[in-house]
């Protein structure tokens, strides 16, 4: 009979356990739709991350663009390229 103490006012052990456990997996169900969200080969980025790339790329862009503009493309010039 002392397996079956009786206390009052105290939740079962097993119970307190059960309910972490729940909310663990609560926890890793969460995780796993907000993957789902996000396309294979990619990840979600912080938000001062996520604005430091798109400050790169839009740099890179506008001096890609400022190259191509400063080439002198004439159309003598593709007809010389394109008949060797």
């Amino acid at each position: 009979m002392d397996r079956f103490v009786r206390v009052d006012g105290c939740t079962v052990f097993s119970l307190v356990e059960r309910k972490k456990q729940w909310q663990r997996e609560a926890e890793e169900q969460r995780a796993r739709d907000a993957d789902a969200e996000v396309p294979a080969g990619h990840r979600l980025m912080h938000d001062d991350e996520r604005l430091q790339t798109l400050d790169h790329v839009q740099m890179s862009t506008y001096n890609m663009t400022h190259c191509l503009l400063t080439l002198s493309v004439t159309t003598d010039s593709v007809i010389l390229t394109s008949s060797h």
